[in-house]
């Protein structure tokens, strides 16, 4: 599940409700049910403190609220209902390898005291406030890494088009990290706004060297996929950001490979 709600379940309150996880879960059953034939590894939810984060405190997302004790209320549901969606496709469909998607960000600070606690508290509630209560209910955890945030003054790193500091050298704190839960790992998104494609080639190299280096100190990587083949439509910015391998002309709908695309091809047919 990527965000977008059926109008039933939204009207009803989304994930709000009370009874959201166990809708959540009959959904995830049937859905199993009906590709277990087709499908060896699945992930339950996409991004979920993203989702909790964005439409309940910073209320850019629908539903557009700002409310932090609503925003745990579905941050707990969310919880509750991957770990009940989890049981329910083992039931239908054993032989998947059922996970989650997490989207963790690299936190630092300088020396202010003030800032050492900030980040560790975002370490522990952003990173692993949802895992540390649904690992156990995992096969594999998927990254989804974009973010270095530094609590402080700026340690200078340049910005891709949407602001976000570039350091791909973050994804391999987050793999390293995630080596406490003993489980495989999949990056299932990293990727980079980059409209004009001068900084995409570069940092796809830097990631995948960062992954590689990773899994030298341990980390179970399993796989590494770049977010995204083709720019696609951002929540809350529409087209505007382009992510894409292969640029997308909204007026002919002509597809433009861009030169990132032959550094992945290569990498890719290289597995260097």
């Amino acid at each position: 599940w990527h965000f977008t709600l059926p109008l039933w379940f939204s009207h009803r309150g989304g994930f709000e409700h009370k009874n959201s996880p166990v809708v959540f879960a009959r959904y995830c059953a049937f859905v199993a049910d009906q590709l277990k034939d087709l499908c060896e590894i699945v992930a339950t939810i996409n991004e979920p403190i993203v989702f909790a984060n964005n439409g309940y405190i910073r209320g850019f997302w629908p539903p557009f609220k700002k409310n932090p004790f609503v925003f745990m209320r579905v941050a707990n549901n969310l919880i509750r209902g991957h770990n009940l969606a989890y049981t329910e496709i083992k039931k239908l469909a054993p032989h998947l390898n059922v996970g989650v998607v997490k989207d963790n960000i690299h936190f630092t600070s300088n020396k202010n005291p003030f800032n050492i606690i900030l980040k560790k508290f975002c370490h522990w509630f952003w990173n692993h406030h949802f895992l540390d209560r649904t690992h156990k209910k995992c096969d594999h955890i998927g990254l989804n890494y974009y973010f270095h945030t530094h609590f402080g003054p700026s340690l200078g790193f340049p910005k891709n088009d949407m602001g976000w500091n570039i350091d791909a050298q973050g994804i391999y704190h987050m793999l390293v990290d995630l080596k406490r839960y003993k489980l495989p790992l999949y990056v299932t998104e990293a990727g980079i706004p980059d409209r004009n494609d001068t900084i995409r080639p570069r940092y796809i190299k830097e990631l995948v060297q960062w992954t590689h280096q990773a899994i030298v100190d341990g980390a179970d990587v399993r796989g590494f996929m770049y977010w995204s083949l083709t720019d696609n439509y951002e929540l809350a910015h529409g087209y505007t950001q382009e992510f894409g391998l292969i640029h997308i002309d909204h007026a002919t709908r002509a597809r433009i490979v861009r030169p990132s695309a032959l550094v992945y091809k290569t990498i890719c047919e290289s597995n260097a």
